[in-house]
């Protein structure tokens, strides 16, 4: 009787454990509100967040910034990469001169958003629990942030 009521109790932590776990958050890219960018194809945006390329043909210059506590798990499922690797592509970029600067990080979603409406050239990620009206968030292959098919989970 004893083994089974220790069975049952570790069941059901376990299916609670299970039930609490968050669903994952979805991540979205971001840019200034008066971009003209609103739709970017995935493979464009995986050229540009490897330096190979530009989101903005309007002559200004790209700011890529980085939510530090994210951009693992972003950089995983965007590129397949690890954060180390796609610093090591961007330096080499930098190093060519192909780009001016390496992506800024910063700590939180309040100071990426900050920045991206300071500066109209920045592209960011945030999770979309953190969108609001004072940035613009990138369709990617005409789907928005929040919808199924988004391709960043």
């Amino acid at each position: 009787m004893r083994m089974s009521r220790y069975v049952a109790t570790i069941l059901a932590v376990a299916c609670l454990t299970i039930a609490a776990r968050p669903a994952l958050a979805q991540t979205a890219v971001i840019v200034h509100r008066s971009s003209a960018v609103s739709d970017v194809k995935l493979d464009d945006l995986r050229r540009f967040f490897l330096g190979q390329g530009a989101l903005a043909a309007n002559g200004r210059q790209v700011i890529l910034v980085e939510l530090s506590p994210i951009r693992t798990r972003f950089y995983k499922r965007l590129l397949g990469l690890s954060p180390d690797d796609v610093r090591r592509r961007w330096i080499g970029v930098v190093f060519r001169g192909d780009a001016l600067t390496l992506p800024f990080e910063l700590d939180d979603a309040t100071a990426v958003k900050k920045f991206v409406a300071e500066h109209p050239g920045a592209v960011a990620f945030v999770e979309v629990s953190d969108l609001d009206d004072t940035i613009k968030a990138l369709r990617i292959d005409g789907k928005r942030p929040g919808d199924p098919l988004y391709p960043i989970k």
